[in-house]
């Protein structure tokens, strides 16, 4: 098979103007179809050995603060500036693809289960932020294992070290997403199963094209 050729849209000089941007560009969607699922999504059962995964407060930092920074160390942290485009396009397609499929098969987490308790400290007030802002539909596959799990695999051609470092992380944020009751199980699985499938094909059967 012929190797796909990329635009090269990211370089080092000009990833600190572009990546807020694609940021940008990944909320609105991340948002709309969090805003049209939710409407239509439904309950998936919850397994009994889910079921006994408490409810971790504390873990909402794994999830809403180490998530952001971890994905900006990486991306500040590529040397390389075609794995950083080809990693980058294998986000871009990870979140169209997920977002696609939340639109067709929605998905909702039942939070009622698990109820905030009427605290005014930092760590409840945070919690209750994060469910008011990101609703509890956007669940199957989970972009926060799928993203995660990608740039963690642009890692490994450029950095051992910290292609393990960053595994360790994004299952450390991937197990948070079921501390914290904002996804099923189903959707850890799918979202690692997404980011393996979409960075291997991107990492085999593409190339970066050296014009600027």
């Amino acid at each position: 098979m012929e190797k796909i050729t990329l635009k090269k849209i990211v370089f080092h000089k000009n990833k600190y103007a572009v990546m807020p941007l694609i940021a940008g560009i990944f909320m609105a969607l991340y948002g709309v179809c969090g805003a049209i699922s939710y409407h239509s999504g439904v309950f998936l059962p919850i397994p009994e050995f889910e079921k006994a995964i408490p409810m971790l407060r504390w873990s909402i930092y794994i999830y809403i603060v180490l998530y952001p920074a971890y994905l900006v160390w990486c991306i500040i942290g590529y040397k390389d500036e075609d794995n950083m485009n080809k990693t980058l396009f294998a986000f871009m397609v990870l979140t169209v693809l997920s977002c696609a499929i939340f639109l067709s098969f929605p998905v909702n987490y039942p939070r009622e289960f698990y109820p905030l308790p009427p605290f005014t400290d930092i760590t409840t007030l945070l919690f209750k932020a994060v469910r008011m802002i990101d609703k509890p539909s956007n669940c199957l596959p989970s972009l926060h294992v799928g993203i995660c799990y990608c740039f963690a695999f642009g890692w490994y051609r450029e950095n051992k070290t910290k292609f393990w470092i960053s595994i360790f992380i994004s299952t450390l944020i991937s197990i948070s997403t079921l501390t914290t009751k904002q996804h099923y199980i189903y959707d850890v699985v799918a979202g690692f199963g997404l980011a393996i499938f979409i960075f291997y094909f991107f990492d085999k059967y593409s190339k970066v094209s050296t014009k600027a």
